[in-house]
C-alpha cells in the first residue's frame, strides 16, 4: 500500500532532505520569530511559565500555517497534473479524429469531422480552438471532389482518394484525361462548410477567426444564410453556390468564381472581388456598399435593388446586367464600367435624388426612418 512507504528510512530521509532545501526559509523565520517572543516576554517581565504558554501557542499556529501551506501546494500540484493530463488526453483526440480525415470511407471522414468539433467546444484552450479550425480549412481546401487523372498510352495515373501515384515510361503522345464525377461538393466537405458557416460562434472564440478557404472547390454549396465574415475566398470555386443572406462582409474574394451563384440578400459591403467572375449570378438587393468590384465579370447578372452605394466599379462588366432599382452614389461610378446592353432608366443615383427632389435620397430617407 501506499502509506508504508513512510515506514522506509531512507524514503523519510530522502522526504527531509527535500523538505530542508525547499522550504527553510519557513524554519528560520519561525525560529526567529520564537526568540524575539521569548526576549520581548523576558524584557517585559513575563514568568518562564507565561513565555512557555506563548511559546506553545506560537508553535502550534506556526503547525497549523504549515499545514495549510502544504496542501495547498499539494492542490496546485494536483491541479497543474490534472491540466496536463487533460492537455495530453485533448492531443491524442486531435491525433485520432485528424488521421480519420484521410480514410477512404466517407462516414469514418464525417466522424473524424465531428470528433475535431466535439474537441473544439469540449476545451476551454483557444489555441486547441484555433487548431481545428485550421484543420478542417485545409481539408476543405485540399478536397477536390472524385477527380481521376490518366495517360492513356503510358504515363501517370493519379487517384484523388488516397493520392497515390503510379508512373511509368511517358509516350510523347500522352493524352491526358481528366474526369470529376460530380460538380458538387462532397457530403464530408458540406458538414465542415455546416459546422464553419453556423455553428462558429459556438466556440466563444476571444477574437474574430477569419476562415482560410482560398482555392476551396466548392461548386453548389449550400451556404444559405451562413456567416463568412472577413473569409478568405481568393480563388476559389462557388459556381452555382446558395449563398443567398450570406454575410461576406470585407471577404477577401480577389478572382473568386461565383458564375451562377445565387446571392440574394447577401451582404457584400467592403468586400475584395476585383477580378472576380459573376457572370449570371443573382445579386437581388444584395449590399455591395464600398466593395471593390474592379475588372469583375457581372454580365448578364441579376442587380435588381442591389446596393451599390461607393462601390469601386472601375473597368467593371456589367453587359446585359439587370441595374433595375440598383443604387449608386452617382453616375462617376460607372465611368469606365462596360455598360453594353444595359438599361439605366430604373437605376437610382443619390447624387441626382437630392438634386432633384432637394430632400435626403431614398436610402436616406429608409435609414432615417
Amino acid at each position: 500500500m501506499g502509506w508504508r512507504r513512510y515506514l522506509d528510512t531512507a524514503f523519510l530521509k530522502d522526504r527531509l532532505i527535500r523538505l530542508w532545501k525547499e522550504e527553510r526559509r519557513f524554519l528560520w523565520i519561525g525560529l526567529g520569530a520564537c526568540l524575539f517572543v521569548i526576549v520581548f516576554a523576558r524584557l517585559v517581565g513575563f514568568s518562564a511559565r507565561d513565555v512557555a504558554d506563548v511559546i506553545f501557542q506560537f508553535a502550534l499556529l506556526a503547525l497549523l500555517a504549515g499545514a495549510g501551506y502544504f496542501v495547498l501546494q499539494r492542490l496546485c500540484c494536483m491541479e497543474r497534473h490534472s491540466k496536463l493530463c487533460e492537455q495530453g488526453l485533448i492531443v491524442d483526440r486531435l491525433i485520432k479524429s485528424t488521421e480519420l480525415l484521410a480514410h477512404e470511407k466517407e462516414s469514418v471522414r464525417i466522424g473524424g469531422i465531428y470528433g475535431l468539433w466535439r474537441i473544439a467546444v469540449d476545451s476551454q484552450n483557444q489555441n486547441d480552438k484555433r487548431t481545428v479550425l485550421d484543420i478542417l480549412c485545409s481539408f476543405v481546401r485540399a478536397s477536390y471532389g472524385d477527380t481521376v487523372v490518366r495517360f492513356s498510352d503510358a504515363g501517370l495515373s493519379v487517384s484523388s482518394r488516397n493520392g497515390a501515384f503510379h508512373s511509368t515510361e511517358m509516350a510523347d503522345d500522352a493524352e491526358v484525361e481528366k474526369k470529376e464525377h460530380s460538380t458538387r461538393v462532397r457530403p464530408d466537405v458540406q458538414t465542415v462548410l455546416d459546422f464553419l458557416g453556423y455553428q462558429l460562434e459556438d466556440l466563444q472564440l476571444s477574437a474574430r477567426y477569419r476562415l482560410n478557404l482560398n482555392g476551396a472547390m466548392l461548386q453548389h454549396a449550400r451556404l444559405k444564410g451562413a456567416n463568412l465574415l472577413g473569409a478568405y475566398l481568393e480563388e476559389a470555386n462557388l459556381e452555382g453556390a446558395d449563398l443567398e443572406g450570406c454575410n461576406l462582409k470585407a471577404a477577401e474574394m480577389s478572382r473568386v468564381r461565383l458564375a451562377g451563384a445565387h446571392l440574394d440578400g447577401a451582404n457584400l459591403s467592403e468586400a475584395n472581388l476585383f477580378l472576380a467572375n459573376l457572370e449570371g449570378s443573382s445579386l437581388f438587393i444584395a449590399n455591395l456598399e464600398r466593395s471593390y468590384l474592379a475588372g469583375a465579370y457581372l454580365a448578364g447578372g441579376n442587380l435588381l435593388g442591389a446596393k451599390l452605394k461607393g462601390a469601386n466599379l472601375k473597368k467593371t462588366n456589367l453587359a446585359e446586367a439587370n441595374l433595375s432599382s440598383a443604387i449608386f452614389s452617382s453616375r462617376k461610378q460607372l465611368g469606365t464600367a462596360k455598360l453594353h446592353g444595359v438599361d439605366l432608366a430604373g437605376a437610382v443615383f443619390l447624387d441626382e435624388c437630392k438634386q432633384n427632389t432637394g430632400g435626403p435620397a431614398p436610402e436616406d430617407q429608409t435609414q432615417e426612418a
